[in-house]
This record gives structure tokens, C-alpha cells and sequence, in this order.
């Protein structure tokens, strides 16, 4: 039986010539779904500066797929209809194990590829009747994940803020306040990382959100309000020695 045609979410080509992406990239495996987040901004050979999602997704009857990429924005969408064409059919050679299981060793074999190289991604994923599953790829490597960064997100700083604020489980519209705060960070003090922060999550009933507006009205003002009274907590705590609770309003 022929399988319906997916439908493909890939922002089409704006401006030819190389471009690079200096991205800012988070996934999160939630307890309800799986969250990605990713900045906007990609910069030609020349210096010139636009915006382009790097968030790809698509809608099989049984699969739901989101991908995002730190690197090469055209290596990176070969690797996207690469995994998406021939996922199913490297799984399908894989004779046991679960879905999340075969999948990790159907990516391996796919990003076996010279278009990989130099390229970071995150993959979610989720099959009918089954959990959602996140992946991290680097290269030709594939690891299975829970809370990944890529790109900029990499870096002791970011790291550091994802350590403090990633403690427990996080529900999927948790990890997307989690996730727009951590790239709009990135934004203000990585350079050639602005824009977005595009969120698309995979729920565990099968349904795909997305935005770029932000999950709050006046997003930036909220998290800086936020900010300022976590620093003034934090700053009160450590002159107490430790010794001071913290009053929240």
C-alpha cells in the first residue's frame, strides 16, 4: 500500500551564493513531547546578514519529524530530506529493538554521509503508539538525547545557564519558555546569533506547534524583567552567605 506524500516545511532559497549559520540551537525530551528551538540569523561569504528559519519539520500518517542544524544550510537540507526520504527504510532493516532504538541506528547509517561533515543537528522524533524521541548529531556521529545544545548553544556560558534552569522534568510548554529564554540570551551576547526564537514542539498525541512570535506578548521585556529580580534574589542570597530566604512575588 502506498503511503500518502509528507508534507515538507522547508523555508525556500532567498539569496544564492554560500551561507553559514552561526545557531544557537536547543532540544528538549519533555514528558509530553519534544521542543526545538533555534535563532534566525545566516551570513553570505560578503558579510550580508537575513533571516532564515532552521527549523525544518514534516507530517507522515505514522511520523512526525522536526530537525534543526548549526553549519552548511544547504549540507543541511540535503541531511533533512535525507533522513526524512529514508528513515523508514533503514529502520525497517533493523529486525528488533523499539523505535527510538531503531531509529538511533538508522540515523548512524544515514549520517554516514560527507554532507554531514561539519554538521551539527537535532532531531525529533515520534512514531504512532510510541514516545517522542531526541536526538544529537555532530558529524557522523549520532547520540541519543534529553537536553541538548548545538552551534552557539554549545559554549560554557550557554551551558552554564542551561545547568542552572534545566533541574527536573520539564513539560513541553515549559521547555519552550526554557527554550526561547536560552536563544534570546544567545542573541544578546553571541555574535551572528539574532532572531526568532523559533519554537516547534512534537506532542505525544501526534500534533506539531510552532511560533516565531514568542510564547509571551513582549517576550525580550518579560525574560529582562525576570532578570532583574533573579539577579536581586541572587545577589541578596550570596551576601546573606546563604543564610537568607528569598521572598518571591
Amino acid at each position: 500500500m502506498l503511503r500518502p506524500e509528507p508534507r515538507l516545511h522547508i523555508k525556500p532559497e532567498r539569496l544564492s551564493g554560500r551561507r553559514k549559520a552561526v545557531t544557537i540551537g536547543v532540544g528538549f525530551l519533555c514528558t509530553d513531547g519534544v521542543v526545538i528551538c533555534a535563532d534566525r540569523q545566516l551570513t553570505g561569504d560578503a558579510g550580508y546578514k537575513f533571516d532564515e528559519s532552521k527549523l525544518f519539520h514534516s507530517i507522515w500518517t505514522h511520523r512526525r519529524l522536526v530537525f534543526s542544524y548549526a553549519g552548511d544550510p544547504d549540507a543541511a537540507q540535503i541531511m533533512f530530506r535525507e533522513t526524512n526520504d529514508n528513515l523508514d527504510a533503514e529502520m525497517a532493516k533493523i529486525k528488533s529493538g523499539s523505535h527510538s532504538h531503531k531509529a538511533h541506528t538508522a540515523l548512524q547509517r544515514l549520517f554516514n554521509n560527507n554532507h554531514a561533515k561539519g554538521l551539527q543537528t537535532l532531531i525529533g522524533l515520534r512514531f504512532e503508539h510510541s514516545p517522542c524521541s531526541l536526538f544529537k548529531t555532530s558529524d557522523k556521529k549520532v547520540v541519543e538525547g534529553l537536553r541538548e545544545c548545538i552551534g552557539a548553544g554549545d559554549g560554557s556560558a550557554i551551558r552554564y545557564v542551561c545547568d542552572f534552569l534545566l533541574r527536573g522534568n520539564l513539560t513541553v510548554h515549559e521547555a519552550e519558555i526554557i527554550g526561547s529564554y536560552i536563544v534570546s540570551v544567545a542573541n544578546r551576547f553571541v555574535d551572528r546569533c539574532s532572531g526568532g526564537p523559533d519554537v516547534v514542539a512534537i506532542h505525544s498525541h501526534g500534533g506539531i506547534s510552532e511560533s516565531t512570535v514568542g510564547v509571551f506578548p513582549m517576550q525580550q521585556e518579560v525574560f529582562l524583567r525576570c532578570e532583574e529580580q533573579m539577579g536581586k534574589a541572587f545577589r541578596e542570597l550570596l551576601f546573606s552567605g546563604g543564610t537568607k530566604g528569598i521572598i518571591t512575588q
